[in-house]
């Protein structure tokens, strides 16, 4: 009964990086999808560099144009070894499911057979066969072309099958450049919390976005972001907007950029964080009404957010993110969740 229910049952993806069709008419590379883009992903990067001679250096498999780097990488990791890690039996599996051949030894059948299809009837199909009802985007609206496309298309935040979520990563972790953003368009206010408070108030009712959402740093200390100026404009400027809205904060903590800037997005680590960071944050934003969505990327800090959220009520954590995400995490962490219980 229970693994009927619950493959039975439809999924709403509260993460994704995907993107709603409509948003392709303003620019190439919103929503993303083909083999070629399933293969030349960062997981993938870092794996086939770590399977290849010194020859393959990150400057050469970057520099190649994409079909050159997706048929590298699918020789490498398909067909010359086993795909075993997760990130390749991710592709061995979306393949399957779509009735493709993974034991191709060339990709050209697999790019005609995705160049043939409508991207309107590709989302629901792939939708259908996840059991996934609805998914969340990552809207960096701080980004002039994807402000540029809502700003043109009312139309964008239509789509039943997409739900909006502002990004604010650069407002809280670098906070003089967006601020600087914010003044160019109107925000001006009497200081940064108010211009904050504009820019988000103004976005969350343009998107109509059901969370916002930063990824941080690991925490030191008492800051949260990597400044006070970040923490300053969180507290004082983004979590007053969200409870005028009713809308949660979701923080994902715990990644250090450019651990090997060679690598680019596949060069991103992770650290382990002080949550006594979180404990402030979790006080102010259950006295605003403010929900939080927080989950963590060092695997050593999941247990310690388990233990604060039985302390906050409106605390949940969420997710296995990034590096987390491999069947053991997935049975670990909800064991977690459900034996203390913290979620």
């Amino acid at each position: 009964m229970v693994h009927r229910a619950v493959h039975e049952t439809s999924i709403i993806d509260i993460h994704t990086h995907l993107y709603a069709p409509r948003f392709n008419r303003h620019a190439e590379g919103f929503l993303l999808s083909g083999i070629d883009e399933l293969l030349d992903y960062h997981y993938l990067h870092a794996e086939v560099l770590r399977a290849s001679d010194a020859s393959l250096t990150p400057e050469r498999l970057l520099g190649m144009v994409q079909r050159e780097r997706a048929d590298l990488i699918w020789r490498i990791l398909f067909r010359d070894r086993a795909p075993l890690s997760e990130a390749c039996r991710g592709v061995v599996t979306t393949l399957r499911m779509l009735g493709l051949d993974p034991e191709a030894d060339s990709l050209d059948s697999i790019r005609s057979w995705f160049v043939q299809r409508d991207v309107e009837a590709h989302v629901d199909d792939v939708l259908r066969r996840a059991g996934v009802e609805r998914v969340t985007m990552t809207n960096d609206v701080l980004r002039r072309r994807e402000r540029a496309a809502w700003l043109s298309d009312d139309a964008l935040g239509r789509d039943a099958r997409f739900s909006a979520v502002v990004r604010l990563d650069a407002l809280l972790c670098e906070p003089d450049g967006a601020l600087r953003e914010l003044h160019a368009l109107g925000h001006d206010g009497d200081n940064a919390a108010t211009a904050t408070m504009g820019f988000v108030s103004e976005w969350i009712g343009r998107t109509h976005a059901v969370y916002v959402a930063a990824s941080l740093p690991p925490t030191e200390g008492t800051t949260l972001t990597p400044s006070r100026a970040g923490d300053r404009i969180l507290y004082e400027g983004v979590l007053p907007a969200l409870a005028e809205h009713g809308v949660p904060l979701a923080l994902m903590i715990g990644v250090r950029r450019g651990v090997h800037p060679a690598l680019a997005s596949a060069g991103d680590g992770s650290g382990p964080s002080d949550l006594r960071a979180l404990e402030p944050l979790c006080d102010h934003s259950q006295a605003l009404g403010v929900d939080l969505l927080i989950t963590t990327l060092a695997r050593e800090d999941q247990h310690g957010l388990c233990v604060l959220a039985r302390k906050f009520a409106h605390l949940t954590p969420f997710g296995c993110w990034w590096f987390l995400n491999t069947p053991e995490q997935l049975q670990t962490q909800p064991r977690h969740l459900l034996d203390l219980p913290g979620g």
